[in-house]
């Protein structure tokens, strides 16, 4: 489950980077809007969440690659952000090991009666009843990467919030 984790959400992410880096590079900003990749984090990239550590540290390390990246690329006119969704209504909490789309630890007996063990329950409690909707966030995240919307003449961003639980994290956060 570790391996894939970091095939699908950081490895496979990079591999593609470096493949259409060379083709990007040569492209013209469209309407002012420099050439941008967007990679795909989570509320899981801020905070660590208990049995969901694997996630979370996947996504701790696309945001620091992204970070990276924007860095590189700025100097041939170009962008990277991050996206950090929270809770989306989709099937995400729902992820098996034996489906290979496993998003949390194995329950182990151990743990019964700890945080790790009441978080499970809870994804299992909101998995497809999260608040935000999913197609709002798709609706973002097109604004932002075609500079419309909400963003028309706002500077780039290295991230990009989305839901209110996200926001309040990164407060939670800015204030420790």
């Amino acid at each position: 489950m570790v391996k894939t984790q970091f095939d699908i959400n950081v490895f496979g992410i990079l591999r593609t980077i470096r493949a259409f880096l060379p083709h990007l590079r040569t492209q013209p900003p469209v309407s002012n809007i420099p050439p941008t990749i967007l990679n795909i984090s989570s509320i899981g990239g801020l905070h660590g969440y208990p049995s969901n550590s694997v996630y979370c540290a996947t996504k701790f390390a696309l945001e620091g690659l992204t970070q990276a990246l924007a860095a590189e690329i700025a100097p041939f006119g170009m962008h990277a952000a991050v996206v950090e969704p929270g809770n989306f209504r989709t099937s995400f909490l729902s992820g098996t090991v034996s489906a290979g789309t496993a998003n949390l630890a194995p329950a182990l007996q151990v743990y019964e009666d700890t945080v790790a063990h009441k978080a499970r329950a809870a994804f299992a409690e909101f998995d497809g009843r999260q608040l935000g909707d999913p197609v709002e966030e798709a609706k973002r995240i097109w604004e932002y990467a075609a500079g419309e919307g909400m963003f028309v003449g706002k500077g780039r961003r290295l991230r990009l919030p989305l839901g209110s639980d996200t926001g309040k994290v990164m407060r939670e956060l800015s204030e420790e």
